[in-house]
């Protein structure tokens, strides 16, 4: 059997479309934005949790708070990414 024109790459290339780039591009500045527009101290945590990879008790040791401190500014910022980028974003790939 031959193979289709263009080749087998054509068919199973990882490199994504221009589409899906701006799409990746915008969803990400999205994202930053609304992080960046989050209250300081929460952004902090946020950061610190989810791409510093620090458990609640490491963040509490770190900037002196309590874990429930650490735990209630999580879901907040948790809570304020949502309501900004909408919950179907969340549920995206």
């Amino acid at each position: 059997m031959d193979a289709p024109p263009g080749g087998v790459e054509t068919i199973t290339s990882d490199t994504p479309s221009a589409e899906m780039v701006l799409v990746c591009r915008e969803s990400l500045r999205r994202v930053m934005q609304a992080i960046l527009a989050l209250p300081p101290r929460r952004r902090e945590i946020f950061v610190l949790h989810r791409f510093g990879e620090l458990t609640y008790d490491e963040i509490a040791a770190r900037l002196g708070i309590s874990r429930n401190t650490v735990m209630v500014q999580i879901v907040n910022a948790l809570a304020d990414l949502r309501r900004e980028l909408g919950r179907d974003f969340f549920r995206q790939g």
